[in-house]
């Protein structure tokens, strides 16, 4: 049975977020930063610069109460919680292309390449190739047991990292099996951030190859943080 290290992460860098965004899912590609945000009646799909924090282009996602992104060939898709729906979108600039039913709620989404994993506030982790049909699943387990309210996902190599609702805490779970080998504590990341909002929780996660960190931030929050994970 794998036993789950504790690490903190490094802060590398810091700016500004929009505080009445929602946050729901974060994904990173070719400079540029995207960002979901929830709540029914405003939730959207953005284009953020990363260098400042700009908002560059925003499009509202109507009706429905938006979740996680994910790039896959060439497009981002969108999932959403309750409604079971998920949209696919053209990039530059953002436009809706594509849209479609799954049969459970939308959690986090993020793709390696080859398929998509998706999760719904459970332990699973669903694999889905790009016309969002299931091709498999696993289930994330700390010390063996399950490790529920899986949120916001990002896939790097055979690494999955989970925002684990509603705690300052992501999960770094090994793919194939779902075995959890590190709990990531960005507790100092929520204090700085503390409103006394209590739906203000730690959500998004985004991988940055190009220095080899991570975007990450939450509902309502007020800062990006670039962070960097020990060896």
């Amino acid at each position: 049975m794998m036993v789950a290290s504790r690490v903190t992460p490094r802060v590398e860098r810091v700016f500004p977020h929009d505080p009445q965004a929602f946050t729901q899912g974060l994904a990173y590609r070719d400079g540029m930063l995207y960002e979901s945000t929830g709540l029914r009646n405003a939730s959207s799909l953005r284009r953020i610069d990363p260098a400042c924090g700009d908002v560059l282009e925003t499009m509202p996602v109507e009706g429905v109460f938006a979740e996680g992104i994910a790039f896959f060939e060439g497009r981002i898709y969108q999932l959403t919680w309750k409604d079971r729906r998920y949209f696919v979108y053209d990039i530059f600039p953002l436009r809706l292309v594509g849209a479609g039913s799954i049969v459970h709620d939308g959690w986090g989404m993020a793709g390696d390449g080859k398929r998509l994993y998706v999760t719904d506030g459970s332990s699973l982790i669903r694999r889905y190739d790009g016309g969002m049909l299931e091709r498999g699943a696993a289930r994330a387990r700390l010390s063996g047991i399950r490790l529920c309210h899986l949120n916001d996902i990002e896939v790097v190599q055979d690494r999955l990292y989970a925002n684990v609702w509603p705690t300052p805490f992501l999960a770094e779970v090994s793919l194939p099996s779902g075995s959890v080998s590190r709990i990531i504590d960005c507790g100092d990341l929520f204090n700085r951030e503390w409103s006394g909002d209590r739906n203000a929780v730690m959500n998004g996660i985004a991988y940055n190859p190009d220095n080899g960190t991570f975007f990450v931030t939450g509902k309502r929050w007020t800062q990006y943080y670039e962070i960097s994970l020990p060896a």
